[in-house]
């Protein structure tokens, strides 16, 4: 679910199987059903025709932003920092560095959505 966030405030849509929320938000069993309860609060845009979420407005987005940051959570912290080595890459025509994280972050994005296809089939 970490990296559906991180993804989601990078500006990209995530895959979401809203027939899975069992309406319980005392206990949510899936990444699923946590988007889902924030479709409904108003936290993701929903597109049924593509049935994807995103995060809707810059309010929002900083809603994300600041409840990430509090976390300090590695995981984000390691991609602020890729994501600065992939500027200095493209800033200094480093085409290995430039290409390796094309790479990393395209093999985590397959992982997602293979989790989110995995997941929705159940």
């Amino acid at each position: 679910m970490k990296m559906e966030v991180c993804y989601e405030m990078e500006g990209e849509s995530i895959d979401v199987n809203v027939k899975r929320f069992k309406n319980n938000v005392s206990s949510l069993g899936s990444s699923d059903e946590a988007f889902t309860l924030l479709i409904h609060f108003g936290y993701l845009s929903w597109d049924e025709e593509g049935c994807i979420a995103k995060i809707p407005n810059k309010e929002i987005y900083g809603e994300f932003a600041d409840t990430v940051t509090r976390m300090n959570d590695s995981e984000t912290t390691k991609r602020v920092e890729k994501s600065r080595n992939f500027i200095k890459g493209l800033i200094h025509c480093d085409n290995t560095i430039v290409a390796q994280i094309i790479e990393e972050i395209h093999e985590e994005y397959q992982k997602v959505k293979s989790v989110s296809l995995s997941s929705s089939l159940n």
